[in-house]
């Protein structure tokens, strides 16, 4: 069965184990050599349940550096946010349907963990889009028009790092 290993460093890999719901912690441990290794956050996805798999055990220089999605159901009750939950070592990641697991590789995390930021606009937030128009209108009043120039040489750009 095909699971998503993310290493601290945040490269992922695909890995090919057999195991079941008695031993998939024992796996994890053995591949990454951590005693401590806990069932985290799920997340609903096309009609399964993703389950992440890690440690919140503090090591020195050990700390992962991927970002979870937003959102996940926390299994344990003391930890922070999936989001904001700091984890150390290799992180883990399956995919459960009707009790089940299923192949899940590094390309369908990809595409899961993209439909998590859905709807995220990396440039401006809505209250900046409102003011970016103000500005735009604003800069027209001090375009000067003279006869020799064209008005296309004055477009903004829409690309957010233009500006």
């Amino acid at each position: 069965m095909k699971l998503v290993q993310i290493k601290s460093d945040g490269n992922m890999v695909e890995l090919d184990e057999q195991f079941t719901v008695k031993n998939i912690r024992k796996i994890m441990r053995d591949i990454s050599k951590v005693k401590k290794i806990q069932q985290l956050y799920n997340w609903t996805y096309e009609n399964s349940i993703i389950q992440c798999y890690g440690c919140l055990e503090v090591k020195a220089d050990k700390e992962n550096k991927h970002e979870l999605p937003p959102s996940g159901e926390k299994m344990i009750d003391n930890i922070d946010n999936s989001d904001t939950q700091l984890l150390f070592n290799d992180i883990f990641v399956v995919r459960v349907e009707n009790k089940k697991y299923l192949d899940f590789d590094v390309s369908e995390y990809g595409l899961f963990y993209n439909l998590c930021f859905q709807g995220f606009d990396e440039c401006l937030s809505d209250e900046e889009e409102g003011e970016e128009d103000d500005d735009n209108n604003s800069l027209k009043d001090f375009i000067v028009n003279d006869e020799e120039s064209n008005d296309s040489e004055y477009e903004l750009d829409e690309d957010c790092n233009e500006y």
